[in-house]
């Protein structure tokens, strides 16, 4: 995960003990994205390397979270477990982001792209977290 920039705050161990060490900065989606009115949408409006890259987190977070439902939400594609924010994914203007809530932040580009075993703990880390507050 060093390869990436991570911000923001979070519990203790794994991806949100690395968060919890960066500072937290926003950042609005690219324009060409706003109004879409699904991912596949939203994904349609990126430059192909973007989209790329969006696209394979979009597998890897289905693939970890298969019962989890993907949406736009706050302009941006949104996973939801249960009815809760899992994860959000999107295309900023100097990066892209793969975040849940205000617990953290991983930021990457198309080309140094975040690793598959990265989400994948991410989504796991953020499931666990939503199944323990049921």
């Amino acid at each position: 995960m060093d390869e990436h920039e991570v911000r923001g705050r979070g519990a203790a161990g794994g991806v949100s003990a690395l968060m919890a060490t960066a500072k937290k900065k926003t950042n609005k989606p690219a324009p060409r994205s706003a109004g879409a009115k699904d991912i596949d949408e939203y994904l349609g409006r990126l430059p192909a390397d973007q989209r790329a890259a969006l696209v394979k987190v979009r597998r890897t977070i289905k693939a970890a979270a298969p019962e989890a439902i993907g949406s736009i939400s706050y302009g941006v594609p949104t996973f939801k477990l249960d009815g809760r924010p899992l994860l959000y994914f999107a295309a900023l203007k100097e990066h892209l982001s793969l975040y849940a809530t205000s617990k953290g932040t991983v930021r990457f580009t198309p080309d140094e792209p975040v690793s598959a075993a990265v989400v994948t703990k991410f989504v796991k880390e953020r499931i666990a977290l939503i199944q323990s507050r049921r």
